[in-house]
This record gives C-alpha cells, sequence and structure tokens, in this order.
C-alpha cells in the first residue's frame, strides 16, 4: 500500500499458497480473496510454478532490468538454498533467492522494513540503503554476506517492536560452525 501510494508499481515474487490455505480448495477458491486484495496496491504477482520454478526468476530477472521494483518476502519457504544467518545469539535461515537475483539482474537489493506505531497505529515503511552484493570471492560468500547484513539490519527493528515479528518460533540455537 505504501509504494503504491507513493505512485510506484511493485511486482511481488509469490508461493502458489500464499493465502489463507495450502490447500488445492483453499489455493483456487479462498486465496484469491487475499492475494486479490493485495493486487489492489501490487503491479503484477509473480507465482513460482512448482514445475518450472526457474521460471518465476526469469520473469523477476526481465522486470528488474527493465528498471522495475520486484519484492520478495524474507523467508526460508521457498528457494533452492537456504542461508543461516545470525540474528542476536539465535540463528534463522533464509531463502538466498533475492540476493542472487538482485546480483544476476544488475539490481540493488534494499532491504524494506515494516512497523505499526502502537500509541498511533500508523504504518512505518522503511527502506535501507542498498545490500553490498559486491566484493566477494565467490556466489556463497556473497550470499552468506548478503543474508547476514539483512539480519543485522533487521535486528534494531526487531528490538524496537518485537511482538510484530511473526517468525520467533523459526529461530535455532546459533552454532558457529
Amino acid at each position: 500500500m505504501a509504494f503504491a501510494g507513493a505512485g510506484l508499481e511493485v511486482f511481488h515474487v509469490s508461493r502458489p499458497e500464499h493465502g489463507f490455505t495450502k490447500s488445492r480448495f483453499g489455493i483456487r477458491f479462498l486465496n484469491p480473496i487475499r492475494t486479490g486484495a493485495e493486487l489492489k496496491y501490487a503491479a503484477g504477482r509473480i507465482v513460482i510454478d512448482r514445475a518450472n520454478p526457474a521460471a518465476s526468476m526469469h520473469e523477476a530477472r526481465r522486470l528488474l532490468r527493465a528498471n522495475k521494483f520486484v519484492s520478495i518476502t524474507a523467508g526460508a519457504w521457498e528457494g533452492e538454498l537456504l542461508v543461516k544467518a545470525r540474528i542476536g545469539q539465535s540463528a534463522i535461515e533464509l531463502s538466498s533467492g533475492a540476493p542472487r537475483l538482485a546480483k544476476i539482474a544488475g539490481a540493488p537489493l534494499l532491504p524494506v522494513f515494516v512497523v505499526r506505531d502502537d500509541s498511533t497505529g500508523k504504518i512505518r515503511v522503511t527502506v535501507d540503503r542498498p545490500i553490498d552484493l559486491d566484493g566477494h570471492r565467490d556466489r556463497a560468500e556473497l550470499l552468506q554476506s548478503a543474508t547476514q547484513e539483512f539480519a543485522d539490519r533487521h535486528l534494531p527493528f526487531l528490538a524496537a517492536c518485537p511482538h510484530q515479528w511473526r517468525d520467533w518460533e523459526k529461530l535455532t540455537a546459533f552454532n558457529r560452525h
């Protein structure tokens, strides 16, 4: 809503199960209630095709190269490679798709954080400076570094609004090895 209100068109990469349920019935009949409401504010939805997941990334890369905005939610529910990042004294796994896509497309990777002000109810959207995608020896180092940088930048928002984060149960013990 914030980006649409600012006149920016954003295309969102999304799982077919996004919405209320993962059942075939729900995907077909119930989830469109949620995705339809979201599409009022998005330029489009790039749905990951389970039979050909690379197709959605090709479409996202095409949009990025056309200087369009593409959003991907940080999480571990999708992607070929998960990367573990440290958050405080814990760790979380995140998909490496966003940094990989940004690097391939030559696009900046902009972390976005959204919090609701508890006293006013207003939603604050923060678009942070781009995550560094250059100067890495190899792909693995790039993905680990970008994922950790995102986690590091996320930490102040978690500290300020811990009750607004939904992924506490996904944290595991941090193991340096």
